[in-house]
């Protein structure tokens, strides 16, 4: 079981159908993604992030910004079987030295726009992602429905943010709410009008 797998092939999509379309504020499209293109792409940034010495299960600090690199840098740690933190591009160095340092991440992806970790030492840049993207993909990591996933910090609200881990199980534990919660078919679109980084905690189990 592995997630990146599961959410980009369990419905057996046509490879040239639409998977991710990024629309800027004037509804116009700014990024369209075919199912083909997105696996190609995830499946190259998995590579990548193994040569740069990652080992199954290292933490991936996602410091991105709002872009299709995101969900590309998401799912291509999860593919590899390494484990994404996404972050809110809205944190202070501060704030994200904390998240570092308590999710023990071995790397820092970030697009040169959003603020760093102080302490951080290994990290990618813009340069880098293009480089990811274009790279050689692989398969998909032989992961079990009980390994780690992707690793999320609460907004903190009520106290210091704390991690929470998610097993590559969760997508599956989704499925039932498909037609009886959301009512969607393969032929609808969704629009996720939040931050890409923006996840129902308590849903995600």
């Amino acid at each position: 079981m592995n997630l990146a797998r599961y959410c980009l092939e369990n419905a057996s999509p046509a490879p040239d159908r639409t998977a991710l379309e990024v629309v800027g504020p004037e509804g116009i499209s700014l990024e369209s993604w075919s199912y083909g293109d997105l696996t190609r792409t995830i499946l190259s940034i998995a590579r990548g992030l193994e040569m740069h010495g990652l080992s199954r299960g290292d933490r991936v600090l996602l410091r991105l910004g709002h872009s299709s690199d995101f969900p590309l840098m998401f799912f291509g740690a999860i593919a590899g079987g390494f484990v994404p933190v996404p972050t809110s591009d809205m944190l202070t160095s501060q704030e994200a030295e904390q998240i570092y340092y308590d999710s023990g991440a071995a790397l820092v992806v970030h697009d040169g726009k959003t603020a760093l970790p102080t302490s951080a030492s290994a990290l990618l840049g813009p340069d880098d992602l293009v480089a990811l993207k274009s790279g050689e993909p692989d398969a998909f990591a032989d992961t079990g429905p009980d390994d780690p996933a992707f690793l999320i910090y609460t907004s903190g609200t009520s106290g210091t943010p704390k991690g929470v881990l998610h097993a590559q199980r969760a997508a599956a534990a989704r499925a039932p709410m498909y037609q009886g919660w959301y009512g969607i078919s393969p032929s609808d679109r969704l629009l996720h009008a939040g931050a890409f980084n923006w996840t129902t905690r308590w849903v995600w189990g």
